[in-house]
């Protein structure tokens, strides 16, 4: 017989003796409960069963003071189970308390750490310094960070995209409506100011219902027509910079432009407009700070009324039949330019025009014009802001002159040779 049952009985004995001997005051106690010890039982099958019978001798033996408890018939199922159930219980409580740690742990450390923990304006900073490429791909590392893209009509986003957003043509039945609720989608979560129009017919919806929003619009389709510019406008009440960068065969002319007063840039180079599309702008658009009228051909601005244009700053006019008439109009109401391009204006007679209301002038181009040298000190004396001035290819001054002029110490040695 294996010799680790007796010793484990005398070891159950012993403890009954140290029972029956214990101070008066733990007689009326309870029994202790006595769980079995896996690591001393044997492997054989006879030792689990010697065991249970030890122990189920040792509560038949037990004498007690006071009320006697109820007798148990222990098993070794029902011991393993208790012990089971006990371990189980810690081993719960445990990994309760490992868990909340853990989750405590994380909360702090990404309190702490996280870099999406930074000040709103701190990540408006960083994006500033990166290009649309590089934010698209910042949008796609996670929800977190895509959600810096999102806004909402009470709150604008952290990260907004530079240039213009190209909407997609919507020609293919098949795609249109996926492609709409797409685009309406991203325009709307990411709050997009600036978009631009490919092909006005079948982009007139996005339009329509993010207008609002749209504060930058650049139109570059060959086949809009003035209707559809019309509800374009009447879509667009914010709307603060107009580019026509293909305005095909637009004319302007039946145009109302009073949903979008608040207009501030506004380019029409090279486009079919005329003096009255041109007139039917200014006297709605009293916001204009810079109007590019650069080769529009069909503009002479002879009886044009620029009264209304008191806060123009920028303007050109490169490669148009404006008349001398027309320039000094301009001249007269729109004290506060800063900017203004007459290169290949070649209707001008400088020396009937009168420059004593531009002091504010700064930058003047007159390339391939047919200003002299009496035209050229007239402009000096009347615009003492003048920094740059270009006079490349004005065949009616000397040589030595025909260049471009950057500096005010280069224009005042400018004046003095021509005087």
């Amino acid at each position: 017989m294996n010799l680790k049952v007796p010793v484990l009985a005398a070891g159950v004995w012993f403890l009954c003796l140290a029972t029956s001997t214990l101070p008066m005051e733990n007689l009326n106690q309870k029994p202790l409960a006595f769980r079995p010890c896996v690591s001393i039982v044997s492997n054989q099958s006879d030792s689990t069963e010697t065991t249970t019978n030890v122990i189920q001798q040792n509560h038949q033996q037990k004498t007690y003071r006071g009320t006697k408890p109820e007798k148990r018939t222990w098993s070794a199922a029902s011991l393993l189970e208790e012990a089971s159930k006990s371990n189980k219980k810690r081993t719960i409580q445990k990994s309760t308390q490992i868990v909340s740690l853990a989750n405590t742990v994380t909360l702090h450390n990404k309190k702490q750490t996280t870099a999406l923990a930074l000040p709103r304006n701190c990540w408006s900073e960083i994006a500033s310094f990166l290009k649309n490429v590089d934010k698209l791909s910042l949008r796609q590392v996670c929800k977190d960070f895509a959600a810096l893209f999102y806004g909402s009509t009470k709150k604008l986003p952290v990260i907004r995209l530079n240039g213009t957003v190209r909407l997609p043509p919507l020609l293919d039945i098949k795609t249109a409506n996926t492609l709409t609720t797409m685009a309406l989608s991203f325009l709307g979560k990411t709050r997009t100011e600036s978009v631009t129009v490919t092909h006005s017919a079948s982009q007139l919806f996005l339009i329509a219902l993010t207008g609002a929003q749209i504060k930058k619009l650049t139109i570059s389709d060959k086949t809009i027509t003035d209707k559809q510019l019309q509800q374009i406008l009447d879509s667009c009440p914010n709307l603060t910079y107009l580019d026509f960068d293909d305005s095909g065969t637009l004319t302007f002319n039946n145009i109302n432009w009073g949903k979008v007063q608040q207009l501030k840039d506004l380019h029409l180079d090279d486009s079919k407009i005329n003096d009255q599309g041109l007139q039917l702008i200014l006297d709605y658009c009293s916001h204009l700070t810079q109007l590019d009228l650069d080769k529009c051909k069909r503009l002479t601005l002879h009886d044009i009324n620029w009264k209304n244009q008191q806060q123009l700053k920028d303007l050109s006019l490169n490669s148009t039949k404006i008349t001398t008439q027309g320039l000094q109009s301009i001249l007269d109401n729109c004290s506060h330019l800063t900017q203004l391009d007459l290169d290949k204006c070649n209707h001008l007679a400088f020396g009937k025009i009168n420059w004593k209301n531009q002091q504010q002038l700064e930058d003047l181009s007159l390339t391939e014009t047919a200003i002299c040298k009496s035209d050229l000190l007239n402009i000096l004396n009347n615009c003492p802001q003048l920094t740059n001035l270009d006079l490349l290819e004005c065949t009616n001054l000397p040589e030595n002159m025909r260049y471009f002029h950057t500096s005010k110490t280069d224009i005042e040695n400018l004046k003095k040779a021509l005087q």
